[in-house]
């Protein structure tokens, strides 16, 4: 791979890396600040309705009444914000079902506004299928809380209907609420599928630089061999007359034998300067740029945010470690970092480096959803045995809305490659 290749490689998934963090922070916040403009018109809404309080109400069923509605208000816009945090990769969670029906719970006793805010909000943090299945649902629920309101007497059509029949402005309310809720849902389910795309997108850009990488190391291989052929075949012709010279300076009687040696001696520095020359290249493209590596990730993948943190007693020397416990290295984080992208729902995955009694040790911790019983699949199995066979070990931890943690530890007082 030339220095072109890798310029425009390095430079194309580094645009796309901040583009994409452009783009999905942006939509996201968007969506929440829509969502919370909604529910603070619904709030002033209610407020402006309360006060002054009607005369011959009782102060205390007053007080009780709408501390219940900006209770229940409240509840709404914690549910709300826990649930948008962060759109999450497969939308298959059920403590956000949980929040989504409070907050349906809330909106049916509050006012109907709230429930175009659930509709939107539906699509984004459940499954496809699942979120279709609660449109269903919820439309199913709105007629029928409509029609109980309507037996009771206290349902409001809107004002430009009020001279009608109470049939036809009931039939008419009632549509306009369904296609609100249609139209907002609608919204939610593009923008669930621009973010998830998104996310999809980060995910491909992350393993296109870890294939960028690995082809880069082939072509380092392939570069190996060709320097290994021509080490071969120079130290070989040299070595050939290099024992040439020799034979006849032991033959030959002098004064010849002086130029026969003097040539040997030529011979041999001309094969020690080239085999200098080759091996330098060859110690030159073999070494991985550890830091570097993790820079180039963190720019490609603008979702789990990467924080690199390397301690001081330790920044000096990571330029000299072994070659293979560099590669190691970064191939758990790599590995590390697909699983925060496809499993996680995470949005900061921090990286540590440090040392501790002689040993290197690296942390990866993110701030995903976690899990209760963490197990080791072919990945972590594949970390695990990668650094056993440097001597070292691997342990893993995580507990349900507490991130997932890696802790690995290698000996470094060891001899190179």
């Amino acid at each position: 791979m030339g220095a072109r290749d890798d310029f425009r490689h390095l430079v194309g998934h580094r645009l796309f890396g901040r583009l994409a963090a452009m783009i999905r922070p942006r939509t996201e916040s968007l969506l929440r600040f829509a969502g919370l403009s909604v529910w603070l018109l619904v709030g002033v809404s209610q407020a402006a309705s309360a006060w002054p309080p009607l005369p011959g109400v009782p102060r205390l069923a007053y007080l009780a009444v709408q501390g219940l509605v900006f209770g229940l208000l409240a509840v709404f816009a914690i549910c709300f914000w826990l649930n948008m945090r962060a759109i999450p990769a497969d939308g298959d969670s059920r403590h956000r079902l949980l929040l989504l029906l409070v907050q349906a719970v809330s909106g049916l006793l509050i006012a109907t506004d709230l429930m175009y805010i659930v509709a939107a909000e539906a699509p984004l943090v459940l499954a496809s299928r699942r979120s279709l299945q609660w449109l269903a649902g919820q439309t199913v629920v709105m007629v029928l809380w409509s029609l109980l309101l309507a037996h009771s007497g206290v349902f409001e059509g809107l004002t430009a209907l009020q001279a009608r029949p109470a049939e036809t402005a009931f039939a008419v309310t009632l549509l306009s609420v369904l296609a609100w809720q249609f139209f907002a849902f609608c919204a939610g389910w593009f923008a669930a599928g621009e973010s998830r795309g998104q996310r999809e997108l980060a995910r491909l850009n992350g393993e296109l630089v870890a294939a960028q990488r690995a082809l880069a190391e082939a072509s380092r291989l392939e570069e190996r061999l060709h320097i290994a052929r021509e080490l071969h075949d120079t130290a070989g012709h040299h070595l050939v007359a290099l024992k040439l010279q020799l034979d006849l300076a032991q033959r030959v009687a002098e004064p010849a034998r002086p130029s026969h040696v003097a040539n040997a001696a030529a011979i041999a520095r001309q094969l020690l300067e080239e085999v200098r020359v080759v091996v330098g290249r060859l110690r030159e493209r073999q070494d991985v740029d550890l830091v570097q590596a993790l820079a180039d990730l963190r720019t490609a993948i603008p979702e789990p945010e990467l924080h690199v943190e390397v301690a001081a007693e330790l920044a000096d020397e990571l330029a000299f470690l072994p070659a293979d416990l560099k590669q190691i290295l970064y191939r758990c984080i790599q590995e590390a970092v697909n699983n925060a992208l496809c499993h996680a729902d995470a949005r900061h995955l921090r990286i540590t480096l440090g040392r501790t009694n002689g040993d290197l040790g690296l942390r990866i911790r993110d701030d995903g959803r976690g899990v209760a019983c963490p197990r080791a699949g072919h990945g972590l199995t594949g970390m695990a045995e990668r650094i056993a066979a440097l001597g070292g070990d691997m342990t893993f931890v995580s507990a349900p809305g507490e991130g997932f943690q890696i802790d690995i530890r290698v000996p470094i007082d060891r001899e190179g490659p």
